[in-house]
């Protein structure tokens, strides 16, 4: 009798256990969640409290570099010269104090370039802000595109326009061509036909001319930011980057294939 009651009891503290169990593990779960929740709501807020303050800067920063332009020296450089990269912007400075050519982070109060660089964080934030937000077209930019259309390409000046294929064009002796048959490319050389990349004779072995944004990450679907695939489709194969002050042996190509491209900085 005491066996038959014990079993009850047995499988009633199992049954609690499992329950207690799957209570603790649905808290976690919760809790994890809403840490996660919390941590990605505090980053996103801390990113657009980042990308406002630097547009504040920017947007005395520029005013300047449009009030005081460089020009071209027509004189000629020392090439072995070391030549630096812009300074960074000092994105954390008071808009209001800013003096003139004293926004960067080093070499203030210099005369000597109003350029800049946007700095890691800046850029990481800028892309952070760009993909949490939900991007809306303004303006009537298509309505536009409609009315340039109309206007220069009318339909009696299509340059497209082709005769009616002969379907005997040497008479009865040749043959009936029958129906005609609209032929196209089953892809675009660019992105089918790698085998033959272009060649470049003053580049490295191995270089690539003709590139495709995406063999590069860019997704193009306007929600991913694809700032850097494009800055690293562009710079591939010992390019010129912020290091190099011009390039003329080294071309290349870029291919956007069709799509939305979400871009957040400055292209190369």
């Amino acid at each position: 009798m005491s066996w038959l009651t014990s079993r009850p009891l047995r499988s009633f503290f199992l049954f609690a256990f499992v329950v207690l169990v799957s209570f603790c593990t649905v808290s976690v779960a919760a809790a994890n969640n809403n840490t996660r929740l919390s941590n990605g709501n505090s980053t996103s807020t801390d990113a657009q409290a980042l990308v406002d303050q630097a547009l504040r800067v920017l947007a005395v920063v520029n005013k300047d570099r449009v009030e005081n332009p460089v020009f071209n020296k027509n004189e000629r450089e020392d090439p072995a010269a070391e030549n630096k990269p812009a300074a960074l912007l000092d994105y954390k400075a008071d808009p209001e104090s800013l003096s003139v050519r004293g926004w960067r982070r080093d070499e203030r109060n210099s005369t000597r370039s109003s350029s800049y660089r946007i700095p890691k964080e800046l850029s990481e934030a800028a892309a952070a802000v760009a993909e949490s937000s939900l991007q809306i077209p303004e303006g009537d930019h298509e309505e536009v595109a409609a009315k340039i259309r109309e206007k220069y390409h009318p339909d009696f000046l299509n340059d497209t326009n082709i005769p009616d294929e002969l379907q005997a064009p040497e008479g009865r002796l040749s043959e009936f061509s029958g129906q005609r048959q609209e032929r196209r490319a089953s892809g675009y050389w660019m992105i089918d036909d790698q085998n033959y990349p272009g060649v470049s004779p003053f580049s490295p072995s191995g270089y690539k001319v003709w590139r495709n944004v995406k063999d590069f990450g860019a997704v193009g679907d306007g929600k991913t930011d694809d700032t850097a695939a494009i800055n690293k489709a562009v710079s591939d194969g010992a390019r010129c980057g912020e290091q190099c002050k011009t390039s003329t042996i080294a071309p290349a190509v870029v291919y956007f294939p069709p799509g939305t491209y979400l871009v957040s900085g400055s292209i190369i």
